[in-house]
């Protein structure tokens, strides 16, 4: 039996156990608290009537993206309720339409916000919102069901009942499972690095909310995307890295609820909401050519004055 520094070759089917069960405890650990940070950013757009904004339903859309692609993780890892169906069927379809959609939106929401900052007019957020949407659910219900039709994942059984739902072995270059999280990975990695160019450009300061979207989505895929490369041209990976990808994987959700949480609006919205004597007071929001209920941005356009991305 392996230890945690000994390579897995690409074609084995069968992981050792110990390695199988602490993959589990990961995507438990990690899963419910991209679940309940979902939940989370749901609760608070809504409470703080952000909900009405495109912004805001971006936050809900990409949270709830989140949470389907967790459940059946979560599912899979608790061996009473890992079978092969929801492995590799009911499992593997929601799985990837969460996934996939998750990070589909993500591109978008890059996309736009630098489309914002750039034309400095919020409209074009609400000509592209129903496009995001179409593109992630569209994206999300093709490999779902490719992933049923040509069994993207498989259940692998141990004794004494302990059981893991993973990535189907394969032969040659199977370049459907890689495709969208390379695309989105790059065009993330492309708004981003635009979006930091503008800021300066413009002597502006980002204020870290909703813009680092982007980069939790390279941080969290990115060592999946690579292990997945190496396995399909049979490189082997440690157990040590699968377990740091997997569980970055998992925490895409949950590091969006921190940075949403922590974000300057959103922060402070909770602060005065929870102060008594702030009870009664109105949420205000500096703008400069838009409202705050238009857009659901802090925009400050002066040079003295950052952009604030926030919610």
């Amino acid at each position: 039996m392996m230890n945690t520094l000994d390579f897995l070759q690409a074609g084995s089917l069968i992981l050792p156990q110990n390695t199988a069960e602490s993959l589990n405890l990961i995507a438990r650990v990690v899963g419910i608290l991209s679940i309940l940070g979902g939940i989370f950013n749901i609760v608070v757009t809504v409470c703080l009537g952000k909900s009405k904004v495109i912004i805001g339903k971006m936050v809900i859309y990409l949270a709830l993206f989140d949470i389907i692609t967790q459940i059946p993780l979560i599912l899979t890892s608790i061996n009473a309720t890992n079978n092969r169906i929801n492995c590799e069927t009911i499992g593997s379809w929601f799985f990837y339409l969460g996934y996939v959609g998750s990070i589909f939106f993500t591109t978008c929401f890059g996309h736009g916000l630098y489309n914002i900052l750039k034309d400095s007019n919020f409209s074009n957020m609400e000509v592209n919102y129903k496009k995001y949407i179409a593109v992630s659910v569209i994206s999300g219900l093709i490999m779902a069901t490719l992933s049923v039709i040509f069994q993207f994942r498989e259940l692998t059984l141990y004794p004494g009942g302990q059981s893991l739902c993973q990535m189907r072995p394969v032969k040659g270059f199977n370049w459907t499972i890689l495709i969208p999280g390379a695309v989105n990975i790059l065009g993330c990695t492309y708004y981003y690095i635009m979006i930091i160019r503008k800021l300066k450009s413009s002597g502006q300061k980002p204020h870290w909310g909703l813009l680092v979207y982007p980069l939790i989505l390279i941080l969290c895929i990115s060592p999946m995307i690579i292990r997945r490369f190496y396995f399909l041209i049979d490189v082997g990976v440690s157990d040590l890295y699968l377990q740091i990808s997997r569980g970055l994987f998992g925490a895409q959700g949950f590091l969006n609820s921190l940075a949403y949480g922590l974000s300057r609006e959103v922060y402070r919205a909770l602060t005065r909401c929870c102060s008594k004597s702030q009870e009664s007071a109105p949420l205000i929001v500096e703008t400069s050519s838009y409202t705050a209920e238009e857009s659901g941005y802090e925009t400050q356009t002066t040079q003295d004055k950052p952009l604030a991305w926030t919610l």
